[in-house]
């Protein structure tokens, strides 16, 4: 991590200009890191001076199931770093953990993506980390090719949300988020 420390210090504004990033994905376990370590912040603090969205793997990875290293305990004590960046947790809050992003990720300033959730996540917990993180921080996610599109919209339309609710997470709070008219 130091070089990619260095490397961002010395050239992020650039290369992100350039290049027309909108977001970085952090993957802590295939990046074998846990998302709470010091030694983050300043990768976190410079991301969100450019004004990018974060997205993390949160949760368990299937295949890397311990130790997790983005809980949701976790990604809560780091959010301060982003500001107001958006951060994005991935399958929900974070996968398999669901009491813990009710306790720890529910209502705070962030989004959560149904990446990874038909099939696996039972409906009643999806219902009430909607409701109790809000609908319009919910984005649809489909983690391909784990999980395809087409099953992901289903599973979001199973949850007999209000239809303009489902409407914003099959899509309008992308838009939203995405600056997309």
């Amino acid at each position: 991590l130091e070089v990619h420390r260095q490397v961002i210090a010395e050239y992020g504004n650039a290369l992100f200009r350039h290049f027309q990033y909108i977001g970085v994905k952090l993957h802590p376990d295939y990046q074998h890191f846990y998302v709470d370590e010091e030694r983050m912040l300043p990768i976190y603090e410079k991301i969100a001076s450019l004004g990018l969205i974060t997205v993390f793997h949160a949760g368990v990875d299937i295949g890397y199931p311990d130790p997790v290293h983005c809980t949701p305990e976790r990604l809560a004590y780091i959010l301060p770093a982003f500001g107001n960046a958006p951060v994005v947790a991935a399958h929900m809050g974070g996968y398999l953990c669901w009491k813990d992003v009710l306790r720890f990720l529910a209502g705070k300033a962030l989004y959560f993506d149904t990446a990874f959730s038909f099939s696996r996540m039972p409906p009643d917990w999806a219902r009430e980390i909607i409701r109790t993180h809000g609908t319009e921080k919910i984005l649809l996610g489909s983690d391909m090719p784990w999980s395809a599109t087409g099953h992901e919209i289903r599973f979001v339309k199973s949850l007999s949300l209000l239809p303009e609710e489902t409407d914003a997470i099959l899509g309008g709070n992308a838009c939203r988020l995405l600056h997309v008219t």
